[in-house]
């Protein structure tokens, strides 16, 4: 029954993840924008936008003028989280490549993997405990915040947690994990590890992917069509037109 889980699993997550981005981004897409409301100074160039942009998601600019010590706890997390998740999809799919390039042997490949990833968890889980504690802490941000915005926080720790318990876990081997995620994405399954834990952690992961885009965990992509920060500064140039209006 659990084998069954972690084959069909998988398929439902990213099915339920993808038509969810798509309902977002539909929904983003057909929202009106009746104001032209760029935050100023706004630029007034589409190279100016991309500046902007480039800014904010790099290096979170209006969030650093706001508050640093969040600015440095989520700038922490998003930059370790997006190692994270290129060291994975590298280490599972291109470890081959990799090793070729280095020079390495598998087991050389498999250390260095062990101490990297452990090191950027070990990073990662700092800031996710701050925020974490934070939102039971701070009176106005536990106020405005929902059930969705603690569970997860929760979510992702239990996923950083079992995921380095993982690399210290005797029963587990990196290689049979390779085969069975290999064996997912290429229909040619192999039998998934025969560990307790790893079932739990990619249960997490699965859960993560089916909650992300019903929640604010989105708000990657959302950034795009926020109007105060897409728009140009051109409002004696170019007429914004609302869309509400019918004559």
């Amino acid at each position: 029954m659990t084998n069954l889980i972690l084959y069909v699993l998988p398929y439902l997550a990213v099915l339920i993840f993808l038509a969810g981005c798509l309902c977002r981004l539909t929904l983003w897409l057909r929202a009106p924008v009746p104001l032209k409301i760029p935050l100023t100074p706004a630029p007034t160039t589409f190279a100016g936008v991309v500046a902007r942009y480039a800014a904010e998601i790099l290096v979170f600019r209006t969030l650093f003028t706001g508050d640093r010590l969040l600015w440095l706890a989520s700038w922490v997390f998003h930059a370790t989280l997006a190692f994270i998740v290129a060291g994975h999809v590298v280490g599972i799919f291109l470890s081959g490549l990799v090793c070729k390039l280095r020079g390495w042997t598998p087991e050389q490949y498999d250390r260095f993997s062990a101490l990297s990833g452990g090191t950027l968890g070990i990073i990662i889980l700092l800031p996710l405990i701050w925020l974490f504690v934070r939102r039971l802490n701070n009176e106005r941000v536990r106020y405005i915040s929902t059930p969705g915005d603690y569970f997860a926080l929760l979510l992702l720790l239990a996923i950083v947690i079992t995921g380095e318990c993982l690399r210290f876990a005797p029963d587990i081997h990196l290689a049979d994990v390779r085969d069975y995620l290999i064996g997912l994405a290429t229909f040619r399954f192999a039998a998934p590890p025969n560990s307790a834990l790893f079932v739990w952690h990619f249960l997490f992961v699965n859960a993560l992917l089916i909650y992300a885009p019903f929640g604010k965990l989105l708000h990657a992509g959302g950034i795009f069509f926020s109007p105060p920060l897409n728009q140009l500064n051109n409002p004696r140039d170019q007429r914004h037109v609302n869309p509400w209006e019918t004559d």
